[in-house]
């Protein structure tokens, strides 16, 4: 059976998600500022189309390159599933044994080795988009 490793599961994912919820907050935003009188046609985006890579920035663009992702797990950590590098963070506060410490530095290895190619592969196709 083939199993599909967690980084593309978690890019998948992603690319599912955020284009409903940047729909959802830009017609809300724009609805929001009408009420408000303002004017409609102004976009909160203003600007981010002079950025290197319009979609990505400066910020997003460092974490992905570094295997750090996006910010996507947020899910799991307010539901105390935190991911391996803050489990490594909090070895003492967890009370971690060697051997557990060993085992999740082995998964953030495993899952930086697999995140790193997909950021640059996210960080190049939106730049093909963007020309």
């Amino acid at each position: 059976m083939n199993r599909i490793p967690i980084a593309v599961l978690s890019l998948m994912l992603t690319f599912l998600a955020v284009p409903h919820g940047l729909a959802q907050q830009h017609g809300s935003i724009n609805h929001h500022k009408a009420a408000e009188g303002k004017d409609p046609a102004t976009s909160s985006y203003s600007g981010m189309e002079k950025r290197r890579v319009k979609a990505l920035s400066g910020e997003q663009m460092a974490d992905l390159l570094a295997g750090r992702g996006m910010g996507l797990a947020l899910a799991a950590e307010l539901n105390s599933y935190p991911g391996p590098s803050h489990v490594l963070e909090l070895w003492d506060a967890l009370g971690l044994t060697d051997e557990q410490a060993f085992r999740t530095k082995a998964l953030l290895d495993q899952m930086k080795a697999e995140t790193i190619p997909l950021g640059r592969l996210v960080i190049e196709k939106e730049t093909e988009l963007d020309r």
